[in-house]
């Protein structure tokens, strides 16, 4: 659809205007990124040998949920006419779909690997207890909920199996184990053994004090701050997405 960017207001009292806010907020720019991370890592797997480990996030799964939630489910809300049910109402439905393809190509790379899809948070409806009350993103209608969503698939991995009380960052310390590497001491998470067959990630390779030093001596050198430009954009982008206050 034709949207006109030039025209947008979050506050405006043009229900058009404010529309055209939210498209560009939460599906033009989070597409646009993640089309670019998608490309970049195109590229690196196309460069010469593949690596041992690729991570890529994309974030627009998240962002068209905060801003998309209400034509999906616009019986929790009010305002929502028929017209933008019909227009928006399978964006976040339509988004998963994009990004599963696109998981999909990057995939297509290896041949049998190790996957982690994973969300440190999950997502829901703006009411309640969740609704937004942040003056700046009363627009939204998807907030967060605690849990998230872990799912590996792979070699080693035991088919059908649960996990149960996993937390982000136990998925740092599996995946050393799962790599033959030794695990720090000083990380919070823990090895993930139980998505395992026996002898996969079992922690033969043992621990060291810690990895923040590029070696096993477990002193840590302290880092000096750099401050940067881009500090309160992120901290800004931050707050939109409920990460901080």
């Amino acid at each position: 659809e034709d949207f006109d960017f030039a025209h947008m207001d979050r506050n405006s009292k043009d229900p058009e205007e404010r529309l055209n806010f939210l498209v560009y907020d939460r599906f033009v720019r989070a597409y646009a990124r993640d089309v670019f991370y998608l490309e970049a890592a195109k590229r690196m797997l196309n460069d010469g040998l593949l690596p041992d480990a690729t991570f890529i996030y994309l974030r627009g799964t998240d962002d068209v949920q905060h801003g998309f939630w209400k034509f999906m489910e616009p019986e929790k809300f009010t305002g929502v006419t028929d017209e933008q049910v019909e227009r928006f109402g399978k964006v976040i439905e339509r988004y998963w779909q994009w990004t599963d393809k696109a998981v999909g190509k990057i995939l297509s790379h290896f041949d049998d690997p190790l996957v982690v899809v994973l969300s440190d948070h999950g997502a829901g409806p703006a009411v309640g207890k969740y609704k937004v009350i942040t003056k700046e993103y009363l627009h939204l209608s998807g907030s967060h909920r605690n849990t998230g969503m872990l799912i590996l698939n792979g070699p080693g991995v035991r088919a059908g199996e649960k996990i149960d009380y996993a937390s982000v960052y136990d998925i740092t310390p599996t995946l050393l184990a799962y790599l033959g590497f030794p695990v720090a001491q000083d990380m919070d998470g823990r090895v993930l053994q139980e998505a395992f067959v026996s002898g996969i990630a079992d922690g033969t390779a043992g621990t060291i004090p810690t990895y923040e030093t590029g070696d096993s001596s477990g002193v840590v050198a302290s880092q000096p701050e750099v401050p940067s430009e881009v500090d309160e954009k992120v901290l800004e982008g931050l707050r939109s997405l409920g990460y901080i206050d």
